[in-house]
């Protein structure tokens, strides 16, 4: 699916991920990370626990906290990493699942 109106994805039962999420999200959404939300398909380095590097497979948001004065929770955005090579303590953590990690852009490098 490839519609201008649409910038996130959303897994679905089978774990395949679509674009559903609309893109009007993301300007309430907030992206922790220096850089630009890295594309579907970006490689990535996640700067913590050993993860190393992987390609951005998907995003994910997250509710945060409610700003002081505020009624709502803020909205963060995060992305989905498939690993090129999973750390020992993840696989054994996951057994078989290969769940890939969800990660906010203050944890990662996008590499060029």
């Amino acid at each position: 699916m490839n519609d201008s109106n649409f910038k996130f994805c959303e897994r679905v039962g089978d774990g395949t991920w679509i674009m559903n999420i609309p893109k009007d999200q993301l300007s309430t959404s907030i992206w922790s990370g220096k850089s630009p939300l890295p594309e579907i398909g970006d490689t990535v380095e996640i700067n913590f626990n050993g993860f190393g590097k992987g390609k951005v497979v998907g995003y994910f948001t997250a509710r945060g906290e409610i700003p002081q004065g505020g009624t709502e929770h803020r909205w963060y955005v995060g992305v989905e990493v498939h690993l090129e090579k999973e750390p020992e303590w993840y696989r054994k953590q996951n057994g078989n699942k290969h769940r890939h990690p969800q990660v906010f852009g203050s944890e990662i490098n996008i590499m060029k």
